[in-house]
């Protein structure tokens, strides 16, 4: 992660493949191999497509991976439903993002891309279904922000500023 964090993607990279050596089995591993061989592909990329070539098959493949050792893990149907999407594959990709939503429902912005799947497919009845659903979820969550924000600047005027332990 520390290689990840100072943007050293192939060192990265490597370091998780070496973790994946000594537990093959480890779907955060696979999924965060995968996330990182898609952002060197990105790297080399000048638009937001992504081919399918070697380095985009590998990460598919550690993605089907972690999906089968952990089905309930959402980062890797996150992940492959955003790399199915980026190469056109959008039936597909709709599988994965309807799963996220199953594995975490407060995930609205599984809606929006949900949305523009559905869109992107002709199924417009289904789009305007996610996308109400995204509207409603982001309102929700920006009015959770704002009460949590002033509950706090009224404890502080109540109690003083915090000093955290």
């Amino acid at each position: 992660r520390l290689c990840e964090d100072q943007h050293s993607l192939e060192a990265a990279a490597r370091e998780y493949t070496d973790l994946l050596e000594q537990e093959p089995d480890h779907p955060e591993f696979h999924t965060r191999l995968a996330d990182l061989l898609l952002a060197q592909e990105e790297a080399s990329q000048r638009t937001f497509t992504l081919p399918q070539d070697t380095r985009t098959r590998e990460a598919e493949d550690h993605l089907r991976r972690a999906i089968l050792q952990d089905v309930a893990y959402p980062a890797s149907r996150w992940s492959l439903g955003m790399l199915l999407a980026r190469q056109g594959r959008y039936a597909e990709a709709i599988t994965h993002f309807e799963r996220v939503l199953e594995l975490t429902p407060r995930n609205f912005q599984a809606h929006f891309c949900l949305a523009n799947l559905y869109r992107r497919l002709h199924r417009e009845p289904e789009a305007r279904a996610h996308m109400a659903s995204y509207a409603r979820a982001s309102r929700e969550q920006d009015l959770r922000k704002q009460a949590q924000q002033e509950a706090a600047e009224q404890m502080e005027k109540l109690f003083g500023k915090q000093r955290r332990l």
